[in-house]
This record gives C-alpha cells, structure tokens and sequence, in this order.
C-alpha cells in the first residue's frame, strides 16, 4: 500500500481522507477564535464552509494529504502529512488543530502514534513538525509526543495577522522511533486511566 494512508484508527480515534465539501462542512463550524491565530496560510479568524471547502482542495491540489479528524463518532480537527519528498525519505506533519472539547485529550497522542507509524512502516527516515515560536501550546504538544527540538527559523514567514512569524523546528527520526512510540503508548494508557 501506497504512503500515505487514506484511513488510519485506533479506537475511537479515525483519520480518513475527505472530499472538500464533506471537509468544509465538517470543519467549518469547529473553528474558534483562536484556531488559525498563529497559521501562515489560512485565516485570522474562522472561514465559511465554502472557504474551508476551497482551502481543503488547495491542500489535495498541492499532494498534500489531509485527513478528517473523528474522535467518538464525531468531527474534532484536521492533520496533514505535507511534502512528502519520496527521495529524501522525510515527511511532515502540519496543518493540525483540533475542536477544543479534543484538545488535552487522547485524541492528539492517538493521531500522532497512527501518522509516525504510517511514516515509518513505509520506510522514511525523518518525520518534522513545526509550529509559530509564540505558540507555546502547540510546541508543549509537539514536545509531549516526544519529538526533538531543533532549533527556531527567524523571520521564516509571515502568519495570518501579517506579523514576521519565527518557526520553531522540530522532529522525529526512525532510529527515535520506537522510545517515541513507547511514549506515546504510555500517555494514551494514561489518558485513558485517568477518564
């Protein structure tokens, strides 16, 4: 089977590819305020249906691979595996956000354990993640999953609101792989315990 996945799930936890329609109708109406602040690309504040439909078809138009995010039968957010380079053996994960009723939940380990895996069991050697340098939530989860922290991009681009965006740089190997995904098992085994 071709990388990356269409479908991937762990429990209650499905990552499935969708049409822009079914995306912008899914998703739209998730967005809060502070979803897309620290973003490059999308919006300073939430978008329509038919914007979130459009941005969707940009993402698949480029050979990214977005996926809809469920968690209990429900819509939550949206993850990305982008610019896959085949030749380098290296991938990235990006574009994630999640609904805030998912967020500090088991939702973001579980997504993370089903996209490095997919990455790794299909050979690559290198799996980034990035984020704003201001946005100390998403860098928290970033370290949280266990990926190492490489260093920040100075004035790399700009965000949504036109401010000089710095990018932090992070990552996760294959020889890391396996203490990583070791990790992860215990923080979803923990999350569940604890709810």
């Amino acid at each position: 089977m071709a990388f990356p996945s269409a479908h991937l799930h762990r429990g209650e936890v499905v990552l499935r590819s969708s049409t822009p329609d079914e995306a912008g109708a899914a998703l739209a109406g998730l967005v809060t305020e502070d979803t897309f602040r620290y973003y490059c690309t999308m919006y300073a504040k939430g978008p329509t249906e038919a914007d979130y439909s459009h941005y969707w078809a940009q993402m698949q138009a480029v050979g990214h691979q977005p996926y809809l995010i469920e968690w209990q039968g429900r819509p939550v957010g949206q993850s990305c595996f982008m610019d896959h380079n085949r030749a380098a053996g290296t991938v990235e994960i990006g574009m994630t956000w999640y609904a805030p009723e998912a967020r500090g939940t088991v939702v973001n380990p579980t997504c993370k354990l089903l996209m490095l895996q997919d990455a790794f069991d299909h050979g690559l050697q290198r799996v980034t993640l990035k984020c704003d340098a201001r946005n100390e939530r998403s860098r928290r989860a970033i370290l949280g999953i266990g990926a190492t922290y490489e260093g920040t991009l100075r004035c790399h681009h700009y965000a949504c609101t036109g401010e000089s965006r710095d990018t932090a740089m992070f990552s996760v190997i294959a020889s890391e792989w396996p203490s990583v995904r070791e990790q992860l098992e215990q923080r979803i085994g923990a999350t569940h315990a604890a709810n």
